[in-house]
């Protein structure tokens, strides 16, 4: 696997749910104890993000989970992704279902851990990636683009 930090291999996840959401693959906790040891992402987003920030933050995570964590961003401009956005786990169909658990307290700096993998991935949401309008072909989407 590599150790390049914006370069996530994603590997094989674990068998989806009945419902089809998302599933951490099965040494997701094992491989994620050292991310959350060494510190560098817990509260990463706390003053907010940018694109690069979320592709190297998701590539972690998701080479430690298996899971596939992308951003919709309101827009893509001339200046970059903006405007409100929101994080999802990603299914393999193009799906998007929302984050749960204690994922975005952590990222954001309001807990000191993520709480299990399994418990990241909430509800589907309508949203379908091949619906969006823009992606930077790693973690980052936007509903509109104004380029």
């Amino acid at each position: 696997m590599t150790t390049d930090p914006t370069r996530s291999p994603q590997p094989p996840t674990g068998p989806a749910a009945s419902d089809g959401r998302p599933a951490p693959a099965q040494y997701a906790d094992a491989a994620l104890a050292p991310v959350i040891a060494d510190g560098r992402l817990t509260g990463r987003f706390r003053d907010g993000y940018t694109e690069q920030e979320v592709n190297t933050a998701f590539a972690v995570l998701g080479a430690a989970t298996g899971l596939r964590l992308v951003c919709v961003w309101e827009y893509r401009d001339s200046f970059g992704c903006g405007g409100n956005s929101q994080w999802f786990a990603r299914d393999s169909s193009g799906g998007l279902w929302d984050l749960a658990g204690d994922l975005d307290a952590w990222l954001t700096g309001e807990r000191s851990h993520p709480g299990p993998a399994g418990s990241w991935v909430g509800r589907t949401v309508a949203h379908r990636v091949q619906a969006l309008a823009w992606t930077d072909g790693e973690h980052n989407y936007a509903q509109l683009s104004r380029l």
